[in-house]
């Protein structure tokens, strides 16, 4: 959807404004996002995004291998 502004709160200095997005992509697949995990920075424009020293992600425990059968 092009056109469309974001405001808000920087995640990085915390300052309020119009924001940017960057994306940092994992080639893990998660139940939190499709079809693949991502962690997003909302940056103001005085600010460099950088990726977030820890993600959380969660897995559906129906498809991970098992070592206790």
């Amino acid at each position: 959807m092009s056109g469309e502004i974001e405001f808000g709160k920087c995640d990085i200095c915390g300052k309020q404004g119009v924001l940017s997005r960057k994306y940092y992509h994992y080639d893990i697949i998660c139940r939190c996002h499709s079809p693949k995990h991502f962690d997003l920075v909302r940056h103001c424009k005085d600010c460099k995004p950088v990726r977030p020293m820890e993600t959380k992600i969660t897995l559906c425990t129906e498809t991970l291998p098992m070592d206790d059968e």
